[in-house]
């Protein structure tokens, strides 16, 4: 019976992992070019949480990008347009 138990739970196991997995992953093969404050960053896009967005560059480093800041640098652009 225990052995039936651990082969059956060992089974559930391996499938379940399969069931988490997504196509595409992370890493230096799915880098997209970002244009950020004026410079191009190549970064995998791993997250936005509240006004961060955060990504991951090739050699492995974390960017944060603060989105509040943009969007408050574009506001400003564009009232001076206006005027």
């Amino acid at each position: 019976m225990k052995r039936f138990s651990f082969l059956l739970s060992a089974l559930f196991t391996l499938f379940n992992l399969n069931a988490f997995a997504h196509k595409g992953g992370h890493g230096p093969e799915n880098l997209t070019r970002w244009r950020i404050d004026d410079k191009t960053v190549e970064a995998t896009f791993l997250k936005s949480h509240e006004d961060q967005v955060f990504l991951e560059t090739s050699s492995g480093t974390i960017i944060i990008y603060e989105l509040s800041e943009s969007l408050e640098k574009k506001r400003k652009t564009i009232d001076e347009l206006r005027s």
